[in-house]
């Protein structure tokens, strides 16, 4: 009996070649889609979960009331691990202080340096980071490998990359030198295999954590009221620890620490490790998070997809039971069975959605190719090492295949005979006007519509981020960072380069207007009422930091010579103090960042962080002990990098010049604005490309739809062009009813895509209206698609010959 089954399914494939084409094109597109999907959500949803300890482990946070909201930071003060570590025994504390970018230079046998740029994965830590967090040792006790000053733990490709060692020697990297930013001489005490990929704690290099000292300015042992975003304290709890006491507990520890009263505006939160690779409020040591909101919008992605290959499966295997109703009626007369014509048409269901998967691999494979600029990493797919991918595909080939067959098999095979083999029946689909099959186009026409709105909708808010004036000019300039604060060197680095015509302007900063390195403090003025907390933003910047950046002067002057105690406030600031006029702020006092400081200017405001937060207050201060960061602007003449090379080659050879010990790197300000919206921009792309691939499957789909109509009126269609009916008439048959249907789908995708969008845009201080022109746009292509997918079929029956198809019977 199966052997029949397969024969005949072979004869109907090979009959109908265009037919199935489009079958395994739409299901192999719908599954290597939401394969892909499936991979990018293991992927994110697998951050750290290969800790033993990963349910047990926890950050220490800060939440601080302030004057304008609540403010989220996860960097908290140094002595909160030692204090937390006194109080309560029990708990398992590692302090850790991140720094990206570091200088390691090794020394070898010729007494000449190897330097290296460390730009990830260097961390000061305590030994107890071990006991936390799984790390596999080569060489060395985790117990006690950090304990020790200058101590430090490397990975095996670091091990290989500074001291060229392989895999047969390279517990001999134990015991070597290693000297750090030129200040600090090292001791390797301890090997580890390299961190996963999927993780929170990129650690490739471990130093003892009192090493901070004399290395970085903000390290104040004891100092309560400092704190730095890369100064995190993870903290490990036993088995059915009461996490809601312990935070409770928490208002006690700040009151004793921080001062009596201090817990009215500051409070300390666990958060789960769970929740680091999501959190929209704090950030982590990679600088990524994805928020679950896009987590789930690809799942529901997914979906959308398999639906649309699901119902275009349904329309087109419906629209052959025409042409096939004679083998069903003959099957019948002959003594065929409906459930063994059921189980055959089911089978034929199975086998195309199997061939369609070896198809739908080959898809994901390139489509995860392309996306790996998109997300920032490479996945790849093999299912023979991933069983959890085989199961989920395994799953969606069981489910696709019942789901899509279920109804074609169950129609066809309650046909009645002499119907079937006259040519003159109707599947049965329900009364009325919404038949099954218009209700199955409805769906795949919402689903279309609503990733159609959801595509405009966040690149327009993406154009608007990139088009709208953030206060300051961000082209054209080349940011790097600096080694030292020396001011002869500094003044001796930008005279060099402004001897050059291809440099426009040459300032030293802690960081760019929109930079990734803030400073923050409390700041108390006689208008602000006695308890109240208002944080400000330093930016500090030697005299030329207005100009090089465009930052616009409203009132008052700039202070030209480093002067701790005159300093500039923005707009809102200057508005928050009471003063709307500019000028009126001038000669005021301020004290805040552990000085008196008296205010002798206004700048304009502008943006300090992505536009999905508002303007915040600012202070302005020449202070070259917080210079950190060299902004060059150089002529905007070339507009390629070829064009922009020679220039950057001149900044290169100055600041060797000068830092001739030093590693030279650089970014341009304009891309490091950009990476402020890389999951918007992210999401965006998706969007566009998953939208493509549902728009293409639902026009195979509207295509199988036609079909069937075209099958059905065949002999209308013959009658017509007899009686002199022109294509356009043959054409308007087709076009009335899609037309029909995309309005009917709109009505209910549109009011679906206002309601996830607005609370999608509402994420951003700064956002684009839905506008009645984008549910417009979306409409209209949504009327091209079926206009142009109905036509192309509508001519071709147009212009068959109306005597083949009347001699039909």
């Amino acid at each position: 009996m199966f052997k029949n089954y397969f024969k005949t399914i072979y004869r109907n494939i090979k009959r109908e070649k265009l037919f199935t084409l489009l079958n395994l094109s739409g299901l192999g597109l719908g599954l290597g889609c939401i394969l892909v999907i499936f991979k990018i959500i293991s992927y994110e949803l697998s951050f750290d979960k290969h800790h033993s300890n990963y349910d047990n482990i926890y950050r220490a946070v800060r939440e601080t009331r302030i004057s304008s909201g609540i403010r989220y930071n996860e960097g908290v003060p140094h002595p909160v691990g030692e204090g937390l570590r006194a109080d309560y025994p029990d708990l398992v504390i590692a302090r850790t202080h991140y720094e990206p970018y570091h200088q390691v230079a090794i020394k070898r046998e010729n007494g000449e340096y190897d330097r290296y740029l460390d730009d990830e994965g260097l961390v000061f830590a305590e030994s107890s980071v071990f006991q936390i967090f799984d790390f596999e040792f080569i060489e060395g006790n985790p117990l006690n490998c950090l304990d020790e000053p200058n101590s430090m733990v490397i990975s095996r490709s670091q091990a290989k990359k500074f001291f060229g060692l392989n895999d047969d020697n390279i517990n001999q990297a134990i015991g070597k030198q290693v000297l750090l930013s030129n200040t600090q001489d090292l001791i390797v005490k301890g090997l580890v295999e390299d961190y996963k990929e999927t993780t929170n704690i990129p650690f490739n290099v471990l130093i003892h954590y009192e090493n901070l000292d004399g290395l970085n300015p903000y390290y104040r042992k004891g100092n309560w009221n400092s704190n730095s975003s890369a100064t995190n304290c993870y903290i490990m709890v036993p088995d059915n620890f009461n996490v809601e006491n312990f935070e409770e507990s928490l208002h006690g520890f700040v009151e004793k620490y921080h001062g009596e009263g201090a817990s009215v505006d500051l409070k300390y939160n666990m958060q789960p490790m769970s929740d680091i690779h999501f959190s929209d409020k704090y950030d982590n040591y990679n600088e990524r998070t994805i928020s679950m909101e896009f987590i789930q919008a690809l799942g529901v992605i997914g979906i959308f997809l398999i639906l649309t290959a699901a119902i275009n499966f349904i329309n087109l295997t419906t629209a052959q039971s025409i042409k096939r109703s004679k083998e069903i009626g003959i099957r019948k007369t002959l003594g065929g069975k409906s459930y063994q014509l059921a189980i055959q048409f089911l089978s034929e269901t199975l086998l195309i959605t199997i061939v369609s998967s070896f198809i739908g691999l080959i898809f994901a494979e390139v489509l995860l190719i392309y996306l790996e600029d998109i997300l920032g990493y490479k996945l790849w797919i093999n299912l023979f090492e991933e069983p959890t991918t085989l199961l989920f595909l395994t799953i969606n080939i069981l489910i696709i295949g019942l789901l899509a067959g279920i109804y074609p098999a169950l129609s066809m095979s309650k046909l009645n005979p002499i119907a079937a083999l006259r040519t003159k029946f109707n599947l049965k689909e329900g009364s009325g006007f919404l038949s099954f099959r218009r209700v199955l186009v409805i769906v795949q026409f919402i689903i279309t519509q609503v990733l159609i709105i959801g595509t405009l909708v966040v690149q327009h808010q993406m154009d608007f981020f990139l088009s709208k004036d953030l206060g300051f000019e961000k082209d054209n300039i080349v940011l790097s960072d600096l080694p030292g604060q020396n001011e002869e060197d500094l003044n001796r680095l930008k005279t060099n380069l402004l001897s050059h015509p291809e440099i426009k302007g040459v300032t030293f900063t802690l960081s760019a207007p929109m930079g990734t390195s803030n400073s923050n403090s409390h700041i108390n003025h006689h208008s602000i009422p006695e308890g109240e907390n208002v944080r400000v933003n330093f930016k500090f910047g030697d005299k030329d930091f207005l100009d090089v950046y465009g930052l616009k002067l409203i009132a008052g002057e700039w202070v030209d010579k480093a002067d701790t105690s005159r300093i500039l406030v923005n707009r809102k600031l200057a508005e928050a103090l009471g003063f709307d006029n500019p000028e009126e702020v001038i000669g005021e006092k301020i004290s805040g960042w552990y000085r008196d400081m008296q205010v002798v200017g206004v700048v304009e405001n502008f943006h300090t962080h992505s536009l999905q937060s508002d303007f915040v207050y600012c202070i302005f201060m020449n202070n070259p002990r917080m210079f950190y960061e060299m902004a060059v602007k150089i002529t905007s003449a070339g507009q390629t990098i070829d064009e922009v090379n020679p220039t950057l080659s001149i900044i290169q050879k100055e600041w060797e010049s000068v830092y001739s010990k030093d590693i030279y790197d650089f970014t341009f300000f304009d891309e490091q604005v950009a990476d402020w919206y890389e999951e918007e921009k992210n999401m965006g792309s998706m969007f566009k490309l998953f939208s493509i691939i549902v728009i293409f499957i639902g026009c195979l789909g509207l295509y199988g739809l036609i079909s069937y109509i075209a099958n059905k009126k065949t002999k209308e269609i013959g009658v017509r062009k007899v009686l002199g009916a022109s294509t356009l008439n043959v054409l308007n048959i087709f076009s009335r009813e899609m037309i029909l249907l995309v309005f009917i789908s709109f009505l209910i995708a549109g009011p679906i895509s206002y309601v996830v969008m607005s609370d999608w845009l509402d994420n951003f201080a700064y956002k684009i209206e839905l506008s009645f022109f984008i549910f417009l746009l979306a409409l209209l292509i949504s009327f091209g698609i079926a206009v142009i997918t109905a036509g192309y079929k509508a001519i071709l029956a147009a212009r068959a010959n109306p005597v083949l198809s009347l001699r039909d019977e």
